[in-house]
């Protein structure tokens, strides 16, 4: 008998060019292997929930349409990443976990709606992972947003470098990067939100003492202290490491110039072909590995992708972990899901 699997997920809003994983998932060739039903966010809250008998897994893909409507609109004037979105987002995962916990009792979820709030909030993500073991990038989240400022312009005083991030952020949106000769973030200055585009969004000068700097440290943000990569073809990276089940089937590069603040590749980066990683030491690449699963086994989650940098020693960071990954156009990262999932190897 065919493993059972109720795949919940939007297609992506008509203004982004890409194929959403919900979509991509649907055509996918594998899916003969398992009996799937596929069914948006928008079914499950308005109650038409498919019947299905016997035990079976829970997929959930992005929520685009609650996002795009309700969390990240055009133009709302609200600070994108801040914590109004993970207040929103994490009361729309409960209520989806509450509808699906109250029709089915025999079911499995591949990444939990508890796990998946855990991994948007940047905060409790590190402080999880440091509780661990863990390393993550030296810093503090702003509690006290005038004292902190003055903190801040303290150590940058001292030569050392930080990044701004949401708290609530994804894809390398609402950075903003502050050294002792240059002050950049990719916020729109004015509004902060970029008219909901995932990709495109550019560095430009901020002032460090301006209105827009304020309002971002007031968003109460995790700061990071820059880790300063080793350069490879003058480029400096960092890398994904994706983790199905304990198991480590796929990761890759992503670099960008010197004066490049971020490596995202939604924002500009650029993801290196797998020769690039001949230049990093094996033994480097087995120990990031290791630490991608121990940081998806303290996240509790089973499918992800684990965000790793090293410093100029090689010594490794944990910058973030993504619950609910994109398609991978080098890979076949979700076939390799539906593998595991029917050959019955999950958990």
């Amino acid at each position: 008998m065919k493993q059972k699997l109720l795949i919940i997920g939007d297609s992506k809003p008509s203004k982004n060019s890409e194929t959403s994983s919900f979509d991509n998932l649907i055509a996918h060739p594998l899916m003969h292997k398992v009996d799937a039903k596929f069914v948006n966010y928008s079914t499950i809250t308005d109650g038409e929930i498919p019947y299905i008998d016997g035990h079976f897994y829970v997929l959930l893909l992005f929520p685009y349409s609650y996002w795009s409507q309700h969390i990240e609109r055009e133009s709302d004037g609200v600070l994108y990443g801040d914590e109004h979105y993970g207040m929103m987002f994490e009361n729309y995962m409960d209520k989806i976990d509450d509808i699906i916990k109250a029709k089915y009792k025999n079911f499995t979820y591949v990444n939990s709606p508890n796990s998946i709030k855990i991994d948007r909030d940047k905060k409790l993500t590190k402080d999880i992972l440091s509780s661990k073991g863990i390393s993550v990038p030296p810093g503090w989240t702003i509690e006290k947003p005038d004292a902190d400022l003055e903190v801040l312009r303290d150590q940058i005083d001292l030569g050392n470098n930080f990044y701004i991030k949401p708290r609530f952020g994804a894809m390398g949106k609402g950075i903003t990067y502050l050294s002792k000769h240059k002050a950049v973030s990719n916020y729109e200055n004015g509004n902060g939100l970029r008219a909901g585009f995932d990709y495109g969004w550019s560095f430009q000068k901020i002032a460090k003492k301006g209105g827009l700097l304020k309002r971002i440290v007031d968003s109460k943000p995790i700061l990071e202290k820059e880790i300063k990569t080793p350069l490879i073809k003058k480029r400096k990276f960092d890398l994904r490491i994706y983790v199905i089940y304990g198991r480590v089937p796929y990761l890759y590069a992503r670099s960008a110039p010197i004066r490049k603040p971020i490596t995202n590749w939604s924002q500009g980066g650029r993801i290196e072909k797998e020769v690039f990683l001949k230049h990093i030491p094996s033994h480097k690449l087995r120990c990031i590995k290791q630490i991608a699963k121990k940081s998806a086994e303290a996240l509790a989650l089973n499918f992800c992708g684990v965000d790793v940098i090293f410093d100029e020693q090689w010594t490794p960071y944990v910058l973030e972990a993504q619950s609910m990954p994109s398609w991978e156009s080098g890979y076949d990262l979700f076939g390799m899901l539906i593998k595991k999932l029917a050959a019955g190897k999950a958990g």
